[in-house]
């Protein structure tokens, strides 16, 4: 870079008369616009493809130092300061959301002696891993047993698990002596994380499967566009009831997700979140879409697309209408 700058400004000590001439005509010069041409398609080609912002500024600003007497390259590469400067502040800011995200989701801790890792990359306990991405299952709940009205035993159990069963991991949050408030802190805690990681991110490729016009299924429970399938019960025989959105309620008690139709109290589906694969996401979905309504931009394939006015052009942007200018996107004019 310092020698771009020192290249740049023996060039502009040589043509400096030039430059002045010219200018003092109404005109520029060929050469020395030509040149900034060059130098500058080196900048966007650097921010372009690969983020490069800061140094793409550093040709930038060299330029705009060395070129004073040429109006066309002032102007071009005083918008060119103004945009990267923008994108330099964007990327800031998406690094400190990244990181802020990042931080949501790690946890490094020690159950008894055993240690759980959670992070973008991988979740780790108890000799196994999975990486985040391949999740497809999470279920998790408490189970208490009593005998004569003591507490004989309990269980605050989380289970994560791919599209192969064999792989699932177990994290149980119980250890001997430690007091319920202990375990409970540490059940949430852990759910918090892995929500956080895996639960979002299925919920996400749930709405957008579903809005494709695909049915997802959890336990008896069929999701779709229109809402969800439930099970009427008669004498002696049951029948599948597709049920509207604006006809479901929902119950979360005792463990258990229970959905039912408004219209007809023998339809429901009722859904262990300890024993039933991602019934703990789908208890947050139906969340989501009652939430001001969603159901219905569900339905109208655009939940979570929010229509948004077209951006403004965007100066670094490769310019498709002109072919000629491919790889030196908004180029600086010709001189006259």
């Amino acid at each position: 870079m310092v020698e771009l700058e020192v290249l740049l400004a023996e060039w502009n000590r040589r043509t400096k008369g030039i430059q002045l001439a010219m200018k003092s005509r109404g005109f520029e010069d060929s050469q020395t616009t030509d040149l900034a041409r060059n130098v500058r398609a080196v900048g966007v080609h650097i921010a372009n493809n690969f983020e490069m912002y800061s140094e793409a500024l550093q040709i930038t600003v060299a330029l705009h130092d060395a070129f004073q007497d040429t109006p066309s390259v002032l102007e071009r590469t005083r918008e060119d300061i103004d945009t990267l400067e923008g994108l330099i502040k964007a990327k800031a800011d998406r690094k400190r959301e990244q990181d802020a995200q990042r931080r949501e989701i790690e946890l490094d801790l020690l159950i008894g002696s055993d240690r759980l890792i959670i992070d973008e990359q991988r979740i780790s306990y108890g000799g196994r891993q999975l990486k985040t991405e391949q999740v497809t299952r999470l279920r998790w709940g408490v189970y208490k047993y009593y005998i004569n009205g003591i507490r004989a035993s309990r269980q605050f159990t989380i289970w994560i698990g791919t599209n192969d069963s064999q792989r699932d991991i177990v994290i149980e949050c119980v250890r001997f002596l430690e007091s319920e408030s202990t375990i409970t802190e540490r059940f949430q805690t852990i759910i918090s994380k892995i929500w956080r990681a895996v639960g979002t991110r299925i919920l996400l490729e749930w709405v957008d499967q579903i809005m494709k016009g695909e049915t997802i299924v959890v336990g008896d429970a069929h999701i779709n566009k229109s809402g969800i399938v439930l099970t009427k019960r008669v004498w002696l025989r049951s029948e599948r009831i597709l049920t509207p959105w604006e006809e479901l309620a929902k119950l979360t008690h005792d463990g258990k997700l229970t959905i039912s139709s408004t219209k007809d109290r023998k339809a429901f589906v009722s859904l262990s979140l300890r024993e039933t694969d991602n019934a703990v996401v789908l208890d947050s979905l139906l969340d989501v879409l009652w939430k001001e309504g969603n159901y219905a931009k569900l339905r109208a394939g655009t939940l979570f697309r929010p229509l948004s006015p077209p951006k403004p052009p965007d100066p670094w942007a490769p310019d498709e209408k002109n072919p000629r200018h491919a790889g030196n996107p908004s180029p600086l004019g010709n001189p006259p």
